[in-house]
């Protein structure tokens, strides 16, 4: 806002800072590149395989956190999916971003910087265990077609949630403790969807060696941190839905 002359209020030319400020591309704006050789996520230059396990990249983007005033990008993460089944979900008319889509899927992280597994960790953590409760809760408190509360339902609700509890205490394991980092370049996967597999399949490091955790509740809340509403990265998540609508 200017100055007010005569009760009307004149606002003054932007500076020249200014005008480059306002005319930067926002991380939302600047979309992942894609070419036949790969997807390239243009905010840390990070690029995945176009194809990697029968599997399509159908975009990228990046999870930032504002450390200060400055947004740091922390890592890169793609989805991969089985693109005939993506295909037939979607024109289905189901919703083809979240955790119980029904098709198989894979998360990509890769990080951008070293990070302390403990941080990387308690993040991805904070993450899921509100999606975890949120479904423990209403599978708990769910009813018949009458109406009625059903005991037998809630108590198979909280042993599934017990369940889920302790494969994510397992997942922690298998990113590391306390006092280790995962390294910048390191990738975690995350697969869902498998034919006859209700769980997630977890990677860390480029190997690609998968540990399987059957809870399927903490499978569907490891997609939905990334694919859902609430997701940790929304640039990224645009980038899927344009994918997989291209598909």
């Amino acid at each position: 806002m200017g100055f007010v002359s005569a009760g009307v209020a004149v606002r003054s030319a932007p500076s020249a800072w200014t005008a480059r400020r306002q005319a930067r591309p926002t991380s939302r704006g600047r979309r992942a590149v894609v070419s036949a050789s790969g997807v390239k996520e243009p905010k840390t230059g990070i690029t995945f395989d176009a194809e990697a396990g029968g599997l399509r990249c159908v975009g990228a983007g990046v999870r930032e956190k504002k450390v200060a005033i400055v947004n740091v990008s922390v890592y890169a993460v793609a989805l991969y999916v089985d693109a005939d089944g993506c295909r037939a979900w979607r024109d289905g008319g189901g919703e083809v971003l979240g955790g119980e889509a029904g098709y198989e899927k894979r998360v990509v992280i890769e990080l951008a910087r070293s990070v302390d597994s403990a941080t990387f960790v308690k993040a991805l953590v904070n993450a899921v265990d509100p999606r975890l409760r949120e479904m423990a809760t209403n599978q708990a408190t769910s009813e018949n077609e009458e109406g009625n509360f059903m005991s037998v339902v809630a108590e198979a609700a909280e042993k599934r949630e017990e369940a889920a509890m302790d494969d994510l205490e397992t997942m922690k394991d298998l990113l590391g403790g306390a006092g280790k980092d995962l390294a910048k370049g390191t990738r975690v996967g995350l697969r869902t969807g498998v034919k006859g597999e209700e769980g997630v399949f977890i990677s860390v490091g480029q190997a690609g060696a998968e540990t399987y955790l059957a809870s399927h509740e903490l499978a569907v809340a490891l997609m939905d941190v990334y694919l859902d509403d609430g997701c940790v990265s929304p640039s990224a998540r645009d980038a899927f839905r344009a994918g997989i609508q291209a598909l």
